[in-house]
């Protein structure tokens, strides 16, 4: 019996360390790549948000005058005036697919773009994707910022 070589029966301190590094390798590679996977499945859901806010600002840059912006979360419309005009500057549906929904603290969601770049307004809650995210308007360039969870 003392001659006889005994068999291995757990793994080595190196063989450990080894095959952590190599999980740590691996996660480092894969998981920036889930996170910004995840990051743009949220900015897709709140894209049309941010382009028809975007339209609304520019409006206001280019034409000199305060616009004011109306959205209606539930339905997804949405109204765009100019200050001295009398009928709608524009009028339309925010498009969003099936799986994307929008919420707002109160029945409409209000923005308000002055020419210098400023604005003030609400929020509006976007869920879509099996992301949620809340898009709303930078004080002092009026441009549209989400925020995602």
């Amino acid at each position: 019996m003392r001659g006889e070589r005994m068999t291995r029966r757990a793994f080595t301190l190196v063989e450990m360390v080894v095959v952590m590094a190599i999980i740590g390798i691996i996660g480092l590679v894969v998981l920036p790549s889930f996170f910004q996977g995840l990051a743009s499945t949220a900015n897709a859901a709140t894209k049309p948000v941010e382009d028809v806010l975007r339209a609304a600002q520019r409006a206001a840059a280019d034409s000199g005058r305060t616009v004011r912006m109306t959205v209606d979360a539930a339905s997804g419309q949405y109204l765009v005036q100019m200050d001295g005009l009398d009928t709608p500057l524009v009028n339309g549906t925010i498009a969003v697919d099936a799986s994307t929904s929008l919420a707002t603290d109160s029945i409409r969601a209000r923005f308000t773009f002055f020419p210098n770049g400023t604005s003030y307004g609400d929020s509006i809650r976007v869920r879509g994707g099996g992301q949620y995210a809340v898009v709303s308007v930078n004080p002092w360039t009026g441009a549209p910022r989400v925020h995602t969870w």
